[in-house]
């Protein structure tokens, strides 16, 4: 069961709650972003687990240790991925930490991955995968997140590539060369 962490409480220091989570594999940090933050696209609180890890060299535990929870939404019938805010939260997310894949948990991967995508091409429907340039674009959207993990892994002195296969797996990507 994820642990309800706010990473803006101000009586104990999201380092300090960040390196718990990150020390006990079993919690995920929720990160609660509410609607009024992401129409405005405010990023503040959905990086600073980012910038913690990095800070602090968390990077190589810090693996699957994020959760997003996007409140304000809950009457939406429609799922985040086609809320035109939310895509372009996670897009803003996307361009400022390209390898945040990586530090989202595993259920939350594939969910981010379909709001951060490249959109469509002009004209075509949300959502489309049919498209020649749709599929070109995705596929390099997917080729620029494999070498922000792998650059990760450098970075921070372990194989990136092990972290990038569970990512794909649970976004729902086929292997390499498929």
């Amino acid at each position: 069961m994820p642990a309800a962490i706010d990473p803006l409480d101000p009586h104990g220091p999201l380092r300090h709650r960040f390196w718990r989570v990150v020390e006990d594999r079993r919690q995920v940090l929720l990160v609660t972003l509410p609607r009024e933050d992401v129409r405005a696209l405010e990023l503040g609180a959905a990086l600073a687990p980012v910038h913690v890890a990095h800070e602090e060299a968390l990077v190589p535990r810090a693996e699957a240790t994020l959760h997003y929870v996007f409140a304000g939404y809950e009457r939406d019938p429609r799922p985040m991925h086609e809320i035109g805010e939310v895509q372009r939260f996670a897009r803003a997310l996307d361009a400022e930490a390209p390898a945040l894949l990586f530090f989202l948990d595993r259920e939350q991967r594939g969910a981010f991955a379909r709001c951060a995508a490249p959109p469509p091409p002009d004209g075509a429907a949300p959502g489309a995968t049919g498209s020649a340039a749709t599929r070109a674009a995705a596929a390099e959207w997917r080729v620029r997140k494999r070498a922000a993990v792998l650059g990760l892994g450098a970075a921070y002195g372990f194989d990136g590539e092990p972290a990038w296969r569970r990512i794909a797996a649970d976004v729902g990507w086929p292997e390499e060369g498929e």
